[in-house]
């Protein structure tokens, strides 16, 4: 396998030699390049793209009679997709290969066992909720842009003004990813604009992985994984060593140079460094002595000090390490560092971490790094004023844990992530001023045990905090001031400890894989005046206890991502589900605005819910209570006082119970902003149970104008009209319900 440089030239001289790029389908192709296959012609549309997709190996194709062959028009399977990322990102070493599957339906006999572990270790792909991977399942296009932007760690940008492809909407589960796919160029859909269109769930064809791969690679900047990388400290009398970049059991060849000159017998993967050598430029030759090689590989070099205190350091951590002690107190990371599992690495206070551009530090064990406010720990890329580009931060993989306190990064696409598939066993990350960040300051998937993310501060080009977790503690979620131009806090998964958000914007429902932001049953979620945003397509599922309390002139409102200022996307009146009381959660709201949802509460069996002085506004529909309990069960009052339902453009209010009995649910409402083609009414349930009044009470200062037209009640089927003297929906003003 060639490395990444020179599959970049190799992608640079194919381009050359075929000549000008041509758009069709799903983007500009280069023709006219011979190719290897022999279903594939010099003319084919991509043509180019497969040549490359074979010369970096990344494709060896299908055997054949009459040489190989690439079914360009297949589709391409999963476990297929797996191996072309897997060589595209440069085949890296897969340390630790499990001998029990992540997948219930991926033996570890798998061909492709190796490249499909790997993928869900970087988090490429979380597989399906039972557990399968589908290996022989097709890749679908809105798959696959996913699959490249997690391999890419590319950002979710900003919803466009116009919308790239007019068949994926920004309701989809993709949508980012797909957006993201068309800004980078990896995809221009089919036709042309404004009618383009992507084709999300058609399979992804064999030729069009050929394009997607060749164009990401002239956007994807990781470095390369083979190169050799110089460890240990560089100073007289020590002895430095060869990280290899690949398994270390692979079988290479090893020639450590002086300012580019062979040094005499210095063969093995270990060298002691001379007083001689001070002043000069240490390097290390690696030939590999595989078939398919390539030219040998030199790593950079470094300067030879009389005196040193940097450690240089990279790839696996297999036993206990401390950096920052014993005199050294700069680390520089020359390659992606991994803490295995069961494996402790301990920061020092006062300890700079130097890392080279696209590198990151993976925990799969433990990192504690606990820093001062007199000694922070630092990092961030070499020379940083004068180098285009981010390292890739701290990244705590499943089953990982982070305990980190006072750290100054800078320079990174996300300071520290806790990543997907699953979650990280603990996350702890305080005190700390992570800046410039190209996405994220923290971004958190899952944990086992509630997240701690406090006083965060810095800069950053994405939503600074993004936590999501099955087990949340909201009061230990704070951030302090972090520049950006995206919502403060983004949160989304299970609250299971009773607690408050900070007062402030906060999105919740975080991502399109994060689900809605669930209270559970036992635990009370406290929601303080302010701004809350909530993510298209999802909803705030209330099974314990929701207390929303607003202020005088600053209300708690509840609403559509898109309901922003200037957000160039409007919002529609079903972005969000609403609040959804269920299996007996109870709801209390005050002074609260709900917009923007297909609902603005929906009751499911719920304990109760008490909604004063608040409204409801641009829904399909304000209220809808459903219930299923017994007959002769204890009954739940719902109350709705002094509440507002305005520009609802469906029913106003839906009421669907088992049985329907006096003043089990009460409506205040202010008649100025219930609108007179909206104020409808729909009574549900067993016509032998239903008994009045249940009542609306139109409240206002000219109840004349104002009334609830007791001719326009819809009432479903199975509940018989009732007669017009029943006057249980009182249609005066203020005072008491006249009897029937």
């Amino acid at each position: 396998m060639v490395g990444r440089g020179a599959r970049v030239l190799t992608r640079i001289v194919t381009a050359l030699l075929v000549g000008a790029l041509l758009t069709a389908g799903s983007g500009g192709s280069a023709s006219g390049q011979t190719t290897r296959f022999t279903d594939v012609s010099p003319n084919h549309v991509f043509a180019a793209e497969i040549a490359w997709l074979a010369d970096q190996g990344i494709s060896t194709g299908y055997a054949g009679p009459s040489g190989p062959s690439f079914q360009p028009a297949a589709p391409v399977l999963r476990e297929q997709m797996a191996a072309f990322l897997y060589r595209f990102a440069g085949s890296p070493a897969v340390n630790g290969v499990p001998t029990t599957s992540p997948y219930v339906d991926v033996p570890t006999t798998h061909v492709f066992f190796k490249e499909i572990v790997w993928l869900q270790r970087e988090g490429i792909t979380t597989g399906y909720a039972d557990g399968t991977f589908r290996p022989g399942q097709p890749v679908l296009r809105e798959q696959m842009a996913a699959f490249i932007n997690r391999l890419a760690e590319g950002p979710v940008p900003p919803l466009p003004a116009q919308l790239p492809f007019v068949d994926v909407p920004v309701s989809h589960v993709f949508f980012s990813q797909i957006q993201w796919l068309s800004e980078q160029g990896i995809s221009t859909g089919y036709g042309t604009a404004p009618n383009r269109t992507f084709a999300p769930s058609a399979p992804v064809l064999r030729e069009q992985m050929a394009a997607f791969l060749f164009r990401a690679d002239g956007v994807l900047q990781t470095p390369d994984p083979m190169e050799p990388v110089v460890v240990g400290v560089v100073a007289p009398g020590r002895t430095v060593a060869v990280d290899v970049g690949s398994d270390p059991d692979d079988a290479v060849a090893v020639q450590w140079l002086i300012d580019g000159q062979p040094v005499a017998g210095a063969t093995t993967r270990s060298y002691t460094v001379r007083a001689a050598d001070v002043g000069h430029q240490l390097a290390v030759q690696v030939r590999r002595t595989s078939p398919d090689a390539g030219e040998p590989e030199t790593s950079a070099p470094v300067l030879v000090e009389a005196t040193s205190t940097t450690l240089r350091v990279a790839g696996t951590i297999d036993e206990d390490t401390t950096w920052g002690t014993d005199g050294i107190d700069t680390i520089a990371v020359g390659r992606d560092v991994l803490v295995a599992e069961d494996v402790t690495l301990t920061i020092a206070p006062g300890t700079d971490l130097v890392v080279e551009i696209q590198r990151a530090i993976e925990v799969a064990g433990s990192l504690v790094a606990l820093g001062t406010a007199e000694q922070p720990i630092g990092a961030r890329i070499p020379f940083e004023g004068d180098q285009d580009g981010f390292w890739r931060g701290v990244r705590v993989l499943p089953g990982g844990s982070i305990d980190a306190s006072h750290l100054s990064f800078g320079s990174a696409e996300i300071g520290v992530a806790g990543v997907f598939p699953g979650p990280v066993a603990s996350f702890s990350v305080q005190d700390s001023l992570l800046d410039d960040m190209r996405d994220h300051a923290i971004y958190l998937a899952d944990s086992v045990t509630p997240p701690v993310v406090r006083n965060i501060n810095g800069s950053t080009g994405l939503s600074p905090v993004v936590v999501r977790s099955s087990n949340l503690d909201p009061s230990l979620i704070r951030v302090n001031r972090v520049s950006t131009s995206r919502d403060p806090i983004l949160i989304g998964g299970t609250v299971t400890t009773s607690g408050s958000f900070e007062n402030g914007v906060v999105g919740l429902g975080v991502g399109p894989a994060s689900g809605d932001l669930t209270v559970a049953a036992g635990a009370t979620l406290t929601m303080p005046a302010g701004q809350y945003w909530v993510n298209l397509g999802q909803s705030i599922v209330v099974e314990g206890k929701l207390v929303a309390t607003g202020a005088s002139g600053l209300p708690v409102t509840l609403s559509s991502v898109l309901d922003r200022n200037g957000h160039p996307v409007r919002p529609t009146d079903s972005d969000w589900g609403g609040v959804v009381v269920r299996d007996g959660g109870e709801l209390d709201l005050t002074r609260t605005v709900i917009r923007w949802a297909s609902t603005g509460i929906t009751g499911d069996d719920a304990g109760r819910i008490s909604v004063v002085d608040s409204l409801i506004r641009t829904a399909h529909q304000a209220v809808e209570l459903r219930d299923g309990s017994p007959l002769d069960g204890p009954w739940p009052e719902h109350t709705f006082v002094r509440t507002s339902f305005e520009q609802i453009t469906d029913t106003a209010i839906t009421v669907e119970r088992a049985r329907l009995l006096t003043s089990e649910v009460h409506f205040e409402v202010v008649p100025s902003l219930l609108e007179a083609d909206h104020a409808s009414v729909v009574l549900a349930g067993t016509a032998a149970q239903v008994r009045l009044p249940v009542w609306v009470r139109a409240v206002g200062t000219d109840p004349a104008r104002h009334l609830v037209d007791v001719t326009r009640l819809e009432q479903s089927n199975d509940v018989p009209m009732l007669p017009e003297k029943a006057c249980g929906f009182v249609t005066t003003g203020a005072g008491p319900a006249p009897a029937c």
